[in-house]
C-alpha cells in the first residue's frame, strides 16, 4: 500500500537498454490496456448523444455563419483575432510538447500541426460568428468583457471583475468535486494529476497551454447549445435548466444522489454563469479549474514536486491580483475616513 494512505496501489517501471523508458501507476480501478472493459449500453448512449451534438453544433455553426456572413452583421474583426489566437496557441502547445530532430518526419510532423491548429482556428471562427449576433442581440451584456479582451482592452474593470467571477467559480467546481469525491468512499477512483507536470519546464508549459484552447472551445460550445435551447424552449432559464439536466443525465447516469445532485450543480452552475456574468467569465473558469486540477499538491517543501505547485500557486494569485486590481478600477480597497 502507498504511504499514507489505505489504497493499494502498485508503480511498475519498465527499462531499455539501461534506461527507464515507462512508469504507471495501477490501482484497483485500472484496467489492463490490451484488454479494454466492452462498453456498456448507457456508455455507448452517451458517446451516440455526443456525436450528435457534436455534428449539430459544427453543421449550425457554419449555416449560420453562412447566413451572418452575407448580411455583413457579424464581428469578422473579432472572430478573426480569436481564430489567430487558437492558432499561434495550438502551435505553441505542438512545440512544447514535441521532440525535434533533424529529419524529414520532424517536418511532416510540423505539417501536420499547422493543418490541425488551422482546423481549431476555423472551428472557433465559426462558431463565433454564427454567436455573436444573436449575443449581442438577446444578452449583450455577456459579451462585454469578451469583446474588450478581443479588442486588446484587458486593462477594464468588467474584464478583472469577470476573472474573479470565473476564478470563484472553479473554486466552488474543485470544493463539490472532492465532497463527491470523499462520499463515494474508499472504492472510488481518484483525480489523478497529469504526468506532464513531471517531465520539465517545457512539458509543463504544453500542459498549461491545452488549457487555454480547451476553455475557449468549451465556452463556445456550451454557448451555442444554450442557444439552441433558448431557441426550443423560448426561455433562457428554461433552456439553462434543460442543459443542466441533460449533461447531468450523461456524466452521472448511474451515480448515487449524492454524485447526481454535485454533478446537477456543477452544470447548473454553469448555464447560470455564462447567462449572468458571459463568456470571459466562463472561460476564465474553465481555465483556472484545469489549471488547479492538474497540480500536485503538497505543503512540504522537501517534496521534489514542491516547486511545481509552488510555481501554479504563484501563477494563478499573481492571475487573481492583478484581475482584483483591474476590478476595483484604481480605487482605494477602504476609504480614508473608514476610522474616522
Amino acid at each position: 500500500k502507498w504511504p499514507g494512505t489505505s489504497r493499494p496501489i502498485r508503480v511498475e517501471a519498465a527499462a531499455w537498454r539501461g534506461k527507464p523508458v515507462v512508469f504507471a501507476v495501477l490501482g484497483p480501478w485500472s484496467r489492463p490496456e490490451r484488454l479494454p472493459a466492452p462498453g456498456s449500453q448507457e456508455e455507448d448512449v452517451r458517446g451516440l448523444v455526443l456525436a450528435i451534438v457534436a455534428i449539430v453544433v459544427l453543421a449550425g455553426a457554419a449555416l449560420l455563419t453562412r447566413i451572418h456572413l452575407a448580411k455583413g452583421r457579424s464581428d469578422w474583426r473579432g472572430a478573426l483575432r480569436l481564430a489567430t489566437f487558437m492558432f499561434c496557441v495550438e502551435i505553441a502547445l505542438w512545440a512544447a510538447r514535441s521532440h525535434f530532430n533533424l529529419s524529414l518526419g520532424t517536418l511532416g510532423m510540423f505539417f501536420i500541426a499547422i493543418g490541425t491548429s488551422v482546423y481549431y482556428g476555423v472551428i472557433v471562427w465559426t462558431v463565433y460568428l454564427a454567436l455573436e449576433p444573436y449575443i449581442r442581440r438577446y444578452w449583450p451584456q455577456t459579451i462585454i468583457s469578451w469583446t474588450r479582451v478581443l479588442s486588446g482592452r484587458i486593462s477594464d474593470p468588467i474584464v478583472g471583475r469577470d476573472v474573479l467571477i470565473g476564478a470563484a467559480v472553479s473554486l466552488c467546481w474543485r470544493a463539490v468535486g472532492h465532497a463527491n469525491f470523499f462520499s463515494r468512499g474508499p472504492g472510488a477512483v481518484p483525480s489523478l494529476v497529469s504526468t506532464d507536470l513531471l517531465l520539465g519546464l517545457r512539458s509543463s508549459i504544453g500542459e498549461y497551454l491545452e488549457v487555454v484552447p480547451h476553455a475557449i472551445r468549451e465556452t463556445l460550445v456550451i454557448f451555442f447549445l444554450l442557444f439552441l435551447l433558448r431557441v426550443v424552449l423560448r426561455n433562457q432559464w428554461l433552456g439553462a435548466l434543460a442543459f443542466a439536466i441533460i449533461f447531468t443525465a450523461m456524466a452521472a447516469y448511474n451515480a448515487g444522489i449524492f454524485q447526481l445532485l454535485a454533478t446537477f450543480a456543477i452544470y447548473a452552475s454553469i448555464a447560470t454563469v455564462i447567462l449572468r456574468f458571459g463568456l470571459l467569465a466562463l472561460a476564465s473558469a474553465i481555465f483556472i479549474d484545469g489549471i488547479i486540477g492538474d497540480v500536485p499538491v503538497t505543503s512540504d517543501p522537501s517534496v521534489w514536486y514542491f516547486g511545481i505547485f509552488a510555481c501554479v500557486t504563484i501563477g494563478v494569485i499573481a492571475l487573481l491580483t492583478w484581475a482584483f486590481r483591474e476590478s476595483i478600477a484604481g480605487q482605494k480597497l477602504f476609504p480614508e475616513d473608514l476610522l474616522g
